[in-house]
């Protein structure tokens, strides 16, 4: 009886949560995604990783996050507006809080987003692309070349740059079925943890937390109020230096994002998490 009420109360916020996003922004768009730059060539759409730079991308989260390949920047305090011709502008602030902007365009429909005369596409889609890696020792000496690829330095440049679905399976490692860098799962192990007050429903206040345990056997420990804790198994979707995605096994699968920031904070995020109290859309998170 008190798991049905646990879920009857998740059910209820997320109507209400339902009602009250009928308009969706493109900051909550572009929020907990990586946009891969684009390269145009005669057979399409590629991604292309240069021996001397890093693969062009933008981040969004807490922060606007630019690498243009050999120089990195980041942001705080980023948000949309449009200006009045209707041309939309992503506005962000430097480290002397000088306030910078720069024209910005989407493509929602193929994932896409234009900015600064580049073409980006959302990571996880990007994956259906072809991809060049140029050749190392086109950028440097044949020594060093082989120097890199001997102690590994060359693939970590590959790993950490690709996406982990263009890595070759043998520098890769199975877990609960679907492929991951494991160097990164075994940064991402522990237990994190979160919990909020005050949700208000029907005239009553709650309370819930969750705890994250990420292992061989990842599951979600979640309490609402003073209920019984609540066990849910869950698979490890996908994971990178600064992003876990998993999600819940069972008929109602819900997806949870887990990231880093620059700083290394941990956050929690996802649609199950926006919809507990919107419109708030992640939380900070507590490794043990």
């Amino acid at each position: 009886m008190k798991a049905k009420i646990l879920y009857l109360f998740f059910i209820t916020l997320i109507f209400f949560s339902c009602k009250s996003n009928t308009n969706s922004s493109y900051e909550l768009y572009l929020k907990r995604k990586t946009f891969l730059r684009l390269t145009d060539t005669e057979n399409g759409d590629v991604l292309f990783l240069s021996c001397a730079a890093n693969l062009p991308k933008l981040r969004f989260t807490n922060t606007f996050y630019k690498d243009v390949g050999q120089e990195q920047t980041e942001f705080d305090n980023w948000h949309i507006k449009s200006d009045t011709n209707n041309t939309l502008k992503i506005v962000y602030f430097t480290d002397n809080n000088r306030e910078e902007s720069s024209s910005i365009r989407f493509d929602t429909l193929n994932k896409i987003i234009q900015y600064n005369g580049y073409r980006y596409m959302d990571s996880i889609h990007a994956v259906k692309l072809p991809y060049i890696i140029e050749e190392c020792e086109k950028c440097n000496e044949i020594t060093l070349c082989d120097e890199w690829k001997k102690n590994g330095e060359w693939k970590n440049f590959i790993i950490s740059q690709l996406p982990l679905e263009f890595i070759p399976k043998d520098e890769l490692v199975k877990i609960n079925s679907t492929v991951f860098d494991k160097d990164f799962f075994k940064q991402w192990q522990g237990t994190y943890n979160f919990s909020l007050e005050g949700l208000e429903h029907m005239g009553e206040s709650h309370s819930i937390s969750y705890s994250f345990i990420i292992n061989d056997n990842s599951k979600i420990i979640s309490q609402l109020n003073d209920e019984p804790k609540q066990e849910i198994a869950c698979t490890i979707f996908k994971t990178t230096q600064d992003t876990l995605v998993i999600q819940t096994k069972g008929a109602n699968q819900n997806e949870y994002n887990l990231f880093k920031d620059s700083k290394g904070d941990y956050y929690i995020g996802g649609d199950a998490i926006y919809m507990l109290n919107p419109p708030n859309e992640s939380y900070p998170l507590i490794k043990q």
